[in-house]
This record gives structure tokens, sequence and C-alpha cells, in this order.
């Protein structure tokens, strides 16, 4: 009988990050190879700022154990965050949208709350977004309370603020019904 282990069959096993994408490019022989970096929800967050990284790291690491994972710049980064809250404050964004803002799509529903977390202005609108179908309830106004006591003072906004959300409406209370 012949006995695999797990990692034998899962790209990657046993390296980090950094020697994973060393292995990709080096394995390319040379070839252009495109990153997509994606994530939704919290995912939305965190792949813009693993992008972000990615970017920053990828002549210089920032690891003394590891080399640089792409010293000769070929590979091309994108990313696209589904519906994510802001990842960081303001400087954040705009140092973002000026590395990977042209390779970036960001994805979001305008009636979805977690892309308006933490951003004080889209935060102050989550009382009225499916007004008049729905009204904000004595929960709502107090966790809304709190998101905005958090978030004062940070400063956040989002990536690509100028990204146009898809289409759609706010919910509706005339939805057909599908039991009886």
């Amino acid at each position: 009988m012949v006995e695999f282990s797990d990692q034998q069959f899962l790209p990657g096993a046993g390296l980090n990050l950094y020697q994973f994408l060393a292995n990709r490019v080096y394995e390319s022989g040379g070839r252009k190879l495109r990153l997509t970096v994606t994530g939704h929800s919290l995912g939305g967050a965190l792949a813009p700022t693993l992008a972000l990284w990615l970017l920053d790291t990828r002549q210089r690491s920032d690891d003394p154990e590891c080399p640089a994972w792409d010293r000769g710049l070929q590979t091309q980064i994108e990313v696209v965050p589904f519906a994510g809250p802001s990842p960081g404050n303001k400087d954040f964004a705009e140092y973002y949208d000026s590395k990977l803002g042209e390779q970036t799509r960001r994805l979001y529903n305008p009636f979805d709350v977690v892309p308006h977390g933490w951003a004080l202005a889209a935060l102050q609108k989550l009382p009225s977004l499916y007004h008049p179908e729905i009204a904000p309830d004595w929960l709502m106004k107090i966790l809304l309370r709190a998101a905005l006591l958090l978030a004062r003072g940070g400063d956040y906004v989002q990536i690509m603020s100028q990204a146009v959300p898809l289409e759609g409406g706010p919910p509706t209370t005339n939805c057909p019904r599908i039991f009886p």
C-alpha cells in the first residue's frame, strides 16, 4: 500500500507566503505573472491591505529570513475587494489609491451595511439606509452610536472612494411570498 501525506497535494504546503510567491516567480522562467488578491466582507478590507504589503515588499523583504519575492517585477498585482469596510484611514486610502488604484476593482452594494464600516460620513447614513421600508430600532441605534464612538478620530475613509456601487435598490416589503 502506498501512503501519501496530506501536504503532498497542496501547492505551497509548508511554505510561508514569501517562499510560495518567490517559488512561483522562479518557476515562471521569466514569464509575466498575474496575482489577484480578493476577499469578501472582512476579507474585502484585508485584501487591499495584503495587496499593498505585497507590492511594497516585492523587491525588498521585511523578513531577514526570506528574500524578496519578485525582484524582477514579473508579477502584476490586481485587487478585487467585495463588500469590505474601510481598511484604514485617509492617509492609507490615498497611499493605496496612488499605488494600486488602477489595478483595483472595488465591488459593493450600497445597501449593505458592512461597506459603511468605520468611515464616519458613511456610518451616519445607516439610520436612513432602508427608509421608509425599515426604520432603525433601538438596538440598531445603540450599535450605530457605539460604531460612531469607535470610529471617531480615526479619519477612516474607503479606498477607491469613487468606485461605482452595484446597481439595485433597498429591500422592500412587497416581495413575493414563496411559502403560503
